[in-house]
């Protein structure tokens, strides 16, 4: 869903943004942070935003990201689970016992605590606002 988020909220820009999304193909944010890090583009933002499975299932590659030196600002929208399955037919045709392990995954794991685990600076924002202030801060720090 945040790439779709992205697309339907982020609004006009004076300037081009560029998005680099693995839609479709969870578990590889990660390694997309290291591949376009290691690029080396320099005076340019560089940020992750994901879902969090996507930040469960691919820590490794979020830790090969910390290993090599790759300074992201990330995101992780945390709706306890894959919230994008709830568009889908198979939400209205299985019983919800079912579906919730199955599709929805609820994880009910608290992000911030994982990622600072990890060695990562982690803030939990629930305003757009807090958001915004929280990104400014993390680019002005250059801090992953």
């Amino acid at each position: 869903m945040p790439v779709r988020e992205l697309d339907a909220f982020a609004g006009p820009r004076s300037t081009p943004l560029r998005v680099l999304a693995n839609r479709g193909v969870n578990g590889i944010d990660g390694a997309g942070v290291v591949g376009d890090g290691r690029r080396g583009r320099p005076g340019k933002a560089h940020g992750l935003w994901c879902g969090d499975l996507a930040f469960l299932h691919d820590l490794g590659g979020l830790l090969a990201a910390r290993l090599h030196a790759i300074n992201s600002p990330s995101v992780v929208t945390n709706d306890d689970g894959g919230g994008i399955f709830e568009y889908l037919a198979v939400a209205r045709a299985l019983p919800r016992s079912v579906f919730e392990p199955l599709f929805a995954v609820p994880h009910g794991r608290t992000l911030s605590g994982i990622a600072r685990g990890l060695g990562w600076e982690a803030l939990r924002v629930d305003r757009p606002e807090a958001l915004a202030s929280a990104l400014r801060t993390a680019r002005a720090a250059d801090c992953t």
